[in-house]
């Protein structure tokens, strides 16, 4: 058999006993533990953190801001948490938040009371839920328009919106597939937990509405050429018409005044007849021009009604309303794991 000198055994105890200790410095992981005298090897690099959330079963809950390492915990379950200022963040389902920060001490148990505020007809504090981002992975939301693709920080994003996890300033490029485009920067605060941007290349009401005033204006502004083209066509074909019956009119009633004057003066009875009968078709003329005339500058006038209000009750779809809200964070679906948006609008 073999004999190992004690020195020997001694070194081989030495380096195990080193190698264990740097691989536990690697990494560090929050734990959780309902008796914290089981892991009493642990107490003089860790304290305790006795969690009770009041009148709910279950919460998750993020260390210092880590959204990618939360985990769930039951009410009544003992975190076991490095020492120092730790930052402990409740998150659940339809509540508020309730963020708090403790000095872990070695060995030491402290106890948080979670009292949790339900979110529900709360917008306000319906803003103030990170639930969804646990699962979402991201705290800026940019809406635009469904055919509009997103570019940030000159990266594609997706279409219509796009989920950001960044704070400070990001700039933000849309292209719709009309051709137009915006750019622009936005700014997401750090004391806030989400920020919702908003940029549509949507046609804007209050535009439509003060462009409906010229013929086609309203329609070219929405981008329907062809129905611009019919009412510019309409309108000022009409009014080029009237004018034209009214020329007609004004000829034909002239000449019928020349003639009534001349039958007046007329010296014989044939001459008289025939002034006579030329005069009353003059006047027939007139007559027929003035009421085609008419008809056609009252066709012409509902025609530009009906272009005002087209361009006054433009269709919903498509268009923004600068009342609308939108809060992307309302909901959580966890069966399909995906964000429930929900939109509050004057539609």
């Amino acid at each position: 058999m073999h004999y190992s000198p004690p020195c020997l055994r001694v070194l081989c105890l030495f380096l195990f006993f080193q190698l264990v200790v740097i691989s536990a410095g690697f990494e560090i992981s929050y734990s959780q533990n309902t008796d914290p005298k089981s892991e009493s090897e642990s107490e003089d690099t860790f304290g305790y953190l006795r969690v009770n959330v009041v009148d709910l079963d279950s919460a998750y809950v993020v260390i210092n801001e880590d959204f990618k390492s939360f985990f769930e915990i039951a009410s009544g379950d003992t975190l076991t948490l490095p020492t120092g200022q730790t930052k402990i963040r409740i998150i659940k389902r339809y509540f508020v938040d309730q963020l708090t920060t403790f000095e872990i001490e070695e060995g030491i148990t402290n106890r948080l009371s979670a009292n949790l505020i339900p979110t529900r007809g709360r917008e306000a504090s319906s803003l103030r839920s990170s639930y969804p981002r646990l699962f979402w992975g991201a705290n800026n939301f940019v809406l635009s328009d469904p055919e509009t693709e997103l570019f940030v920080n000159g990266e594609y994003v997706g279409t219509h919106f796009a989920r950001i996890d960044t704070v400070g300033r990001f700039d933000v490029k849309g292209i719709h597939s009309s051709g137009a485009t915006f750019s622009r920067t936005f700014e997401a605060p750090e004391d806030q937990l989400f920020h919702f941007h908003q940029k549509h290349l949507q046609p804007s009401r209050t535009t439509s509405r003060a462009l409906s005033i010229l013929p086609g204006g309203s329609q070219f502004y929405k981008g329907q050429n062809i129905k611009a083209v019919s009412f510019i066509t309409g309108i000022l074909g009409g009014a080029a018409l009237a004018y034209s019956y009214d020329n007609r009119y004004q000829q034909s009633y002239d000449e019928f005044n020349m003639l009534a004057d001349l039958y007046i003066l007329a010296g014989n009875p044939s001459d008289a007849y025939r002034l006579g009968l030329e005069a009353q078709n003059a006047l027939d003329d007139a007559e027929r021009y003035s009421t085609t005339r008419d008809w056609i500058i009252y066709g012409t006038a509902l025609l530009y009604v009906i272009n005002v209000v087209d361009g006054f009750l433009a269709p919903t779809i498509g268009f923004r309303d600068k009342s609308r809200l939108i809060n992307p964070y309302m909901d959580f679906d966890p069966v399909y794991q995906q964000p429930v948006i929900g939109f509050q609008t004057s539609f």
